[in-house]
């Protein structure tokens, strides 16, 4: 209702559960996701025990957290990409966030997928109101990308959230296959900009021609 609503540039993926724990990947995921989990977790058990976790105390947070940071920052060293998560001050603070629950203040919750011991894949996620809000999904890469940790890690969550009472899994904003292999619906999203400041109006009315000339481009 608000002046100057307008649709935002990408869309959030999200996806109702449906089916018991030991068979909701079976409901949700596609017939080619299904295909890719069994050749991932082939691959992985290769390498040794599969173990699912989901972080109940600080000696586990603390290995998770430290895996998400460091699977991070080398994938966005491989992209050419800017990490901002490599910042001593935002990771402390994605380290306070995860200890509140362990408190029994917080909503975030973090889960590791394991293969002899060893953080493969990592998700940071909050949970409120029967939904999970991914966050933060990582995995190590070569070897292991060709296992597709990811993947598998997302599919034993799946169950987790069956098992606890979630009833919708929020994939987030933008596209991808692990999105929609596992029954992701796009989503409209809202943006209301406001300036309040000469220099912010004067930014703001930059922005949004820059805006009408990309999508002025993308029409012709």
């Amino acid at each position: 209702l608000l002046t100057g609503v307008m649709p935002a540039p990408q869309l959030r993926y999200e996806a109702p559960l449906s089916g018991e724990a030991p068979r909701v990947i079976e409901a949700m995921a596609s017939t080619k996701m299904r295909q890719n989990l069994k050749r991932s977790e082939r691959r992985l058990s290769d390498y040794g025990k599969i173990q699912f976790l989901a972080a109940e105390s600080e000696q586990e947070t603390e290995v998770l957290l430290s895996a998400m940071f460091q699977q991070r920052r080398e994938r966005f060293r491989a992209l050419g990409r800017y990490d901002f998560m490599a910042q001593p001050e935002v990771q402390d603070f994605y380290r306070t966030v995860a200890r509140q629950r362990l408190d029994g203040a917080g909503i975030a919750r973090l889960w590791g997928l394991l293969v002899d011991g060893e953080p493969v894949a990592t998700c940071l996620a909050l949970v409120h109101a029967n939904t999970l809000h991914c966050l933060v999904i990582t995995m190590k890469g070569p070897p292991w990308e060709r296992c597709s940790p990811a993947l598998v890690l997302i599919s034993r969550l799946l169950v987790w959230c069956r098992e606890n009472n979630v009833t919708l899994i929020d994939f987030s904003v933008g596209e991808g296959y692990h999105k929609t292999g596992f029954g992701g619906k796009p989503q409209m999203m809202l943006r209301h900009q406001s300036a309040l400041t000469l220099r912010g109006k004067a930014v703001l009315l930059a922005m949004t021609e820059v805006e009408r000339g990309k999508a002025w481009i993308q029409r012709h």
